[in-house]
C-alpha cells in the first residue's frame, strides 16, 4: 500500500515538474554548532544528519522548526541537512552518497559523534546508512519510518515478534530483508553500539512499525495521537527533545 503510494506520489510530482535529478556531491544546508565556529576541527563536536521524508524539499527541518529548536537547546552541536530526495534512493546510491559527501568529510574533520534523523523515507535513509557504515554512525533517531511494503511483517506477525524472525527466506539479498535483519541484529541487545530511538503516531498505517517499537526499550520509544502527518512528526521530535533523548 505505501509503496503504492509513493509511486502515485512520484508520478504526479514529475508531472507537475518536480524533478528527482540527483547531484554529485549532493548539496546540503550546514548549520555549524556554537563551539565548532572558531575550531573545526574540535574532535569533541556531534554532528545531527536530518533526512527528510518523501516530498519535501531541503528548507523542511527550517520550516518546521527542527532546526531553531535543536539549535536552541544544543547550540554546540553541528547540523546538516542533505539534498537526499527520492531520485537518490531510486539510483541506489543513497547511502553511498551520504557517506561520501557528508559523513566522511565530517570525520576528517574531528567530528566525534554522528547521529542521524529521519522522517518517513529518510527514516529508511538513516537505517540504510547505518547498515552501510556502522562504524561512524552511533545513534539512529527515526519518525515513523519507511519500513517495507509488508511481506516481511507478515512473516513477522506469524513468528509472534522480530526476536523470533529467522531472517531466512528465498529473497534474503532484497532489501528489505537485509533491513530487517540488520534491525534484529541491532535491537536484539540492550546495549547495542547503535541506539535506536523510535516516534510514531498512535494512528499510522505505516507497516512494521509496531513490530520495531516491540523490539526496543520503551525508553527509548515515544508515541502520539496522530497519524503520519508533519504536526505528528515534529511533536514527536519536541517530547524526544523534553526527554532528553538529544542529550
Amino acid at each position: 500500500m505505501w509503496l503504492l503510494k509513493y509511486i502515485c506520489i512520484g508520478t504526479l510530482m514529475i508531472l507537475t515538474g518536480c524533478s528527482f535529478e540527483t547531484k554529485i556531491p549532493v548539496d546540503t544546508l550546514a548549520y555549524p554548532g556554537s563551539l565548532n565556529t572558531k575550531n573545526i576541527n574540535n574532535n569533541s563536536s556531534r554532528l545531527i544528519v536530518l533526512l527528510r521524508g518523501y516530498g519535501n524539499d531541503i528548507h523542511y527541518f527550517e520550516q518546521q522548526g527542527w532546526i531553531r529548536k535543536l539549535q536552541q537547546r544544543y547550540p554546540e552541536y553541528s547540523i546538516i541537512v542533505p539534498d537526499l530526495h527520492f531520485g537518490y534512493y531510486k539510483e541506489g546510491i543513497f547511502s553511498e552518497r551520504l557517506y561520501a559527501d557528508v559523513i566522511k568529510p565530517a570525520k576528517q574533520r574531528g567530528v566525534k559523534s554522528i547521529w542521524l534523523a529521519g522522517i518517513s523515507m529518510g527514516g529508511l535513509g538513516a537505517i540504510m546508512t547505518s547498515e552501510f557504515s556502522p562504524n561512524n554512525i552511533d545513534r539512529l533517531f527515526l519518525f515513523a519510518p519507511y519500513l517495507g511494503d509488508g511481506t516481511i511483517q507478515t512473516q513477522i506477525k506469524d513468528k509472534g515478534s522480530l526476536v523470533k524472525w529467522n531472517g531466512q527466506t528465498s529473497d534474503e539479498d532484497k532489501w528489505q530483508y537485509k533491513m530487517w535483519s540488520y534491525l534484529k541484529r541491532t535491537t536484539e541487545s540492550k546495549n547495542a553500539a547503535i541506539p535506536v530511538y523510535l516516534g510514531y503516531g498512535e494512528q499510522d498505517d505505516m507497516p512494521g512499525l509496531q513490530y520495531l517499537a516491540a523490539s526496543l526499550p520503551e525508553q527509548r520509544l515515544i508515541t502520539l495521537a496522530g497519524g503520519h502527518k508533519d504536526g505528528v512528526f515534529t511533536a514527536l521530535f519536541e517530547k524526544m527533545l523534553k526527554r532528553g533523548f538529544f542529550d
